[in-house]
């Protein structure tokens, strides 16, 4: 059921047939999973932090097209319905129990089931026409392998869209539906007896060393034991890499917690006793008013367990209990209690460490997995060596929330798919559960959820040899955003500070100490986008509008906004300021900017020495520096005024999103900037022919940029200069005036400064007027190399 496919290609057109059929049979069970809910069920909020139903059987579909335009498999011209691709194109990891999604308006169910066909199409005429040799392996940089990642992904999906029918009510699951006995096929064993006494037993686990990660390629294997690890098949970023660690012996429980077992940490009073919950445990508890697991319901006749589709007449006591990592940890101090010794939920390199002591006696078509059943079975029902569920029935809550191995890489085409979650706030599942299918079903597979997330999830216990090192790993941290967590037995640490490079780069650029050249401070490159942002709106008549009615609310728009530091500064003298990058990465650190004030990051000094830093909004409150260089063309001393006002949460907004297919609820702007982003887009003409829809008449659009032009973001045939039409030379400039000319007009600013020697263009002559012009930017790679930029201004005017 749903495999991963093998990589391995002997005959390609086989290949392609298997990929064809892989694809059709995710594709289509995902559709039956769906047909099990009434149409209006698919408009209803089952779950408060996550989008209705009706979000997600659009969701995996876009995800193909718009991965396909990313890796350049499409062009931008076979979009299918861009409004599509843009409204249902970012899921949601729900950050706090507490984050309410806003109500949003919603295609109709067919409209949808249309657009997946005509996806359905594309993809299999994809599959068909893309490029594959025989006698070859699909590696990372294959156009398969994006095929691939859309498969797995929508995998997920079906995962995830289980749990969410699951907390549907009843009314909106169809009663008939042949095409999905699949998923009414519940497992007959069920025992109604909640003082059932399952024999549990605590298995000896001796120490020992473990080697986890996945190599990309065999030579890039750092041991014969990374190298056990190489197998060709599709896997996720954080699956690579390489981990090697010695394990502490430790007992381990043989069996999940079951229904029966976790009801007596209920009738103790588990719910209401605050000492057996961490802070963040116990503010989820009181905040949702939790009294036993969600799936349990309280019912006239007793507890009653919730399936997907149904609520069998009996409770299955001797199931596995299913819980949020918040819950198991709160049992494991519980059963510490009663035991008189420490307890905890294992840690990853654990789990591992009794997946390979029984790996050879593992078959998974033996396990509750892959659909073998529509629910889970009871505890006792699959052996593995002196373990049951060794994976399938439910996924098991381990301790060490996910961290990268070393040698981890994003993929490029998916570069926020596991960076986001590198916080500590998110706890790694292993096993799989009954429904987990594909990648989700290997041994590989490494995902991580919010410790408050529900799951088909369960847990079992261990109990460390070493009882003294045991508190370290009662892992649900507590409010501790900068202090360090342990991620294994053997103590290796995750610090805080960000550690992808790119991040790193951008967080220094925005918010790092200003750089000395040849004795000269350079002032902050996004902050002086930001006041010639404002010089633009302060010389247009929305200003004097906005004196003459305050109620005017003036919204500007910081296009790739990387870490947010223009759009934080945007809001000193905008009503509403908003923020959106491409990357994921980028965005959820402007958002704990945002939240914290502050960030930590590292720079490389050489090779691998790094200083670390730390970040605060506050240090920027003297823009002395930028306001004196800005002085040279503008007249500024009215801005001081401005820049004195620090910027308020409740006008940034940030969000991820694509430039050159922006989604039509962000509305329209006052100001739009494009900050050194025209070059870095997949098809800046389409952006710069659409842009025009966000800006209000009159309304204006500020772009920077060096030009430097490159084919890794831009195909060559997409540049919109650099290059050479029709024999001639053609500038970046030049042309951005051709395409804006039917929207657009040159907006010109008097320099009213103390004038200024522009390094391109030579002296500017004072109240000269002009709409070109360049700044200067540094951004520092190492202790000793920086590169060293001029970016060009140009200012456009919406026509009437």
């Amino acid at each position: 059921m749903m495999k991963t496919l093998d990589l391995t290609v002997k005959v390609s057109q086989e290949k392609r047939e298997q990929y064809i059929q892989a694809f059709e049979e995710s594709y289509n069970l995902y559709e039956i999973l769906f047909s099990m809910v009434k149409d209006e069920g698919l408009f209803i909020q089952s779950d408060p932090l996550r989008h209705p139903l009706i979000f997600y059987l659009a969701h995996t579909s876009v995800f193909y097209i718009n991965k396909f335009i990313t890796a350049g498999i499409i062009d931008h011209s076979e979009r299918i319905n861009p409004a599509f691709e843009s409204k249902f194109a970012v899921g949601v990891d729900e950050m706090s129990w507490d984050d309410k999604l806003e109500p949003r308006e919603w295609p109709t169910a067919q409209e949808i089931r249309n657009y997946r066909e005509q996806v359905r199409n594309l993809v299999i005429r994809k599959i068909k026409e893309i490029c594959l040799e025989d006698n070859s392996v699909i590696d990372q940089t294959h156009p398969f392998w994006i095929l691939s990642m859309g498969i797995e992904h929508e995998k997920i999906h079906f995962e995830t869209t289980s749990v969410l029918i699951r907390q549907l009510p009843l009314i909106y699951i169809k009663k008939d539906q042949p095409a999905g006995d699949i998923f009414r096929n519940i497992c007959p064993e069920i025992n109604n007896d909640s003082t059932i006494n399952i024999e549990i037993n605590y298995v000896q686990i001796p120490k020992g060393s473990i080697t986890l990660g996945r190599p990309s390629k065999r030579e890039h294997a750092v041991s014969d034991e990374h190298k056990e690890n190489l197998v060709n098949i599709y896997g996720w970023d954080n699956e690579f890499g390489h981990h090697t660690s010695n394990v502490e012996s430790f007992k381990l429980q043989d069996k999940l917690v079951s229904n029966a077992q976790y009801l007596r940490f209920v009738n103790e009073d588990g719910y209401t006793t605050q000492e057996y919950w961490s802070e963040e445990g116990w503010r989820w508890v009181t905040s949702t008013n939790s009294q036993h697991p969600n799936f349990w319901l309280n019912t006239e006749q007793g507890f009653r367990l919730r399936l997907m589709l149904e609520v069998p007449d009996l409770m299955p006591w001797d199931w596995p209990v299913e819980v949020n990592c918040l819950e198991a940890n709160a049992y494991t101090r519980w059963l510490s209690k009663k035991l008189q010794a420490k307890v905890r939920l294992p840690t990853e390199d654990e789990y591992n460490r009794v997946l390979k002591r029984y790996q050879a006696e593992l078959d998974t078509t033996q396990q509750n997995i892959e659909l073998k059943y529509a629910s889970s079975t009871p505890v006792n029902s699959h052996k593995v060596g002196d373990v049951y569920d060794l994976m399938g029935n439910v996924w098991q809550w381990l301790a060490t929330p996910i961290y990268p191995f070393d040698g981890f890489n994003v993929h490029p085409i998916y570069d926020d798919f596991t960076t986001p979650t590198f916080d500590d706030k998110h706890n790694i599942i292993k096993g799989g559960s009954w429904i987990s299918c594909g990648n989700l079903a290997t041994i590989y597979s490494r995902y991580a959820f919010r410790r408050h997330f529900l799951q088909h999830a369960g847990f079992r216990t261990v109990i460390p040899d070493d009882q003294e090192s045991c508190d370290h790993f009662l892992v649900e941290l507590n409010d501790h955003e900068n202090k360090n967590l342990i991620i294994s037995s053997n103590q290796q640490y995750v610090n805080p500070y960000e550690s992808d490079d790119s991040v790193n780069l951008y967080c220094n650029f925005h918010f790092g100490e200003r750089i000395n050249f040849f004795g000269q401070l350079l002032p902050n490159f996004p902050t002086l986008c930001a006041m010639v942002c404002e010089k633009v709106i302060q010389t247009s008549h929305f200003w004097s509008q906005k004196k003459e009615h305050p109620e005017l609310k003036l919204r500007a728009l910081d296009l790739g906004c990387a870490v947010g530091k223009t759009t934080f500064d945007f809001s000193r003298f905008f009503d509403e300021s908003v923020g959106v990058d491409f990357s994921v990465r980028f965005i959820q650190v402007a958002s704990i900017l945002m939240k914290n004030k502050q960030i930590l990051y590292k720079m490389p000094q050489e090779g691998h020495i790094y200083k670390y830093k730390q970040a605060f909004l506050k240090d920027f409150d003297d823009y002395k520096v930028e306001l004196d260089f800005m002085n040279q063309l503008f007249n500024f001393n009215e801005s001081r005024e401005n820049f004195d006002q620090r910027p308020t949460d409740e006008n940034i907004k940030f969000q991820q999103g694509d430039a050159c297919n922006l989604p039509e609820n962000l509305g329209q702007f006052h100001l739009i900037m494009g900050a050194n982003l025209i070059d870095r887009l997949y098809n800046p003409e389409q952006f710069l022919k659409d842009i025009v829809k966000f800006i209000v008449p009159r309304g204006f659009l500020v772009l920077f940029s060096p030009y430097t032009w490159l084919q890794e973001y831009t195909p060559k045939e997409k540049w919109i200069g650099g290059r050479q039409q029709d024999g001639e030379n053609l500038y970046t400039r030049v042309n951005l005036q051709k395409i804006l000319s039917d929207e657009f007009e040159p907006y010109n600013l008097k320099l009213d400064g103390n004038g200024y020697n522009d390094p391109i263009y030579g002296k500017f002559e004072k109240d000269s007027e002009v709409n070109c012009f360049s700044l200067p930017f540094s951004i520092q790679e190492t202790l000793r190399k920086h590169q060293f930029t001029y970016s060009e201004c140009t200012i456009w005017q919406r026509k009437e």
